[in-house]
């Protein structure tokens, strides 16, 4: 309302609900989400780019302090917390995010430190890879649409590539594709054979 983005050269923000245990929900990331672009959109600043500089999801058995001096213990398994990862990172993109920070510090087993990058003695947590796929298939794309929940189709040059985890499959796919998982691994196979579900 002052003109104050008229001094941005980039506009930031932080996500930490689901680092500590909060709800999940894509409906409380997307309304974040509408609420800052339509901040820039409505103040003429639609080209400012988003960056999340602080952003995370807990992984593993943790136990969640609560404001009446309890706690709660929770469980998250690796494939659900790169399912996190990869459903939060293709939608932010889709609103223009351009760069994401993950959260990765503070001791393992803790409610901030269980989003780490590292546990001990274990090396990369499962989501690194996730993340490295987005980077290495779709993080130079010329354009996205959103098809339904769960349901983007990315344009990288001449490529297409569709990011899924809800729904039924788009009924334009048909003919050998190529499958990225959320490890990073990749499998060739007839469209007929492609299946998908929201934590996988």
């Amino acid at each position: 309302a002052n003109s104050g983005a008229d001094y941005l050269d980039i506009f930031n923000f932080h996500y930490n609900r689901e680092r500590n245990a909060a709800d999940d929900d894509l409906l409380i990331w997307t309304e974040h989400l509408d609420f800052f672009r339509d901040l820039l959109d409505e103040s003429g600043h639609e080209d400012t780019p988003l960056w999340i500089t602080e952003y995370g999801t807990f992984g593993g058995d943790i136990d969640v302090p609560k404001s009446n001096g309890t706690s709660e213990e929770l469980s998250k398994t690796d494939e659900e917390q790169s399912a996190w990862y990869f459903r939060t990172v293709i939608t932010g993109m889709s609103y223009g995010i351009e760069r994401f920070f993950i959260d990765l510090s503070g001791a393992d087993g803790s409610g901030i430190g269980s989003s780490s990058l590292y546990e001990p003695g274990s090396g990369e947590r499962d989501f690194v890879a996730t993340l490295k796929a987005i980077d290495e298939n779709i993080a130079d794309f010329d354009s996205v649409v959103r098809i339904d929940d769960g349901q983007y189709v990315f344009t990288v040059g001449d490529t297409t590539i569709y990011a899924l985890w809800d729904g039924i499959l788009p009924t334009d796919l048909s003919g050998t594709v190529t499958v990225i998982n959320l490890d990073g691994s990749s499998d060739t196979m007839d469209v007929s054979e492609v299946s998908y579900a929201e934590d996988t």
